[in-house]
């Protein structure tokens, strides 16, 4: 059985690659393939602030990790999921992993006024 997988085209040698995984796949079974434009990632200047700044201060006014709070940040913003495992529902926060840029930022915006505004927070301005 293969494994999903996915791939990023940027090329005709990637997109070759990506062809050759696809003519090796079962075609006894069915296959869901979904294509999409690449969208950035957050940037190293967004995640400096978030965790450098922004968490990090937040820590330091409440005794909390920049781990515990990025947690609750998550669950607060974005809100939670449910996962089903070994027979078990649970909750747990939505992942900021795969925001792009432009919904990271949105995030980070909602994080920090959130944690200013529970905290009464002094931070540096910054333009997400």
């Amino acid at each position: 059985m293969a494994k999903e997988f996915s791939a990023i085209i940027s090329g005709a040698h990637s997109l070759a690659a990506l062809v050759r995984r696809l003519a090796a796949l079962d075609l006894t079974r069915a296959w869901v393939v979904t294509v999409g434009q690449r969208r950035p990632n957050r940037t190293l200047a967004q995640n400096a602030r978030y965790w450098g700044v922004v968490l990090r201060h937040a820590a330091e006014a409440s005794g909390h990790t920049v781990d515990e709070l990025h947690e609750t940040c998550k669950g607060e913003i974005l809100g939670m999921e449910r996962i089903e495992c070994l027979g078990r529902v649970t909750e747990r926060p939505r992942s900021t992993a795969r925001l792009d840029t432009a919904e990271f930022a949105a995030y980070a915006q909602r994080a920090e006024a959130w944690l200013v505004s529970e905290l009464d927070l002094r931070l540096p301005a910054y333009g997400y």
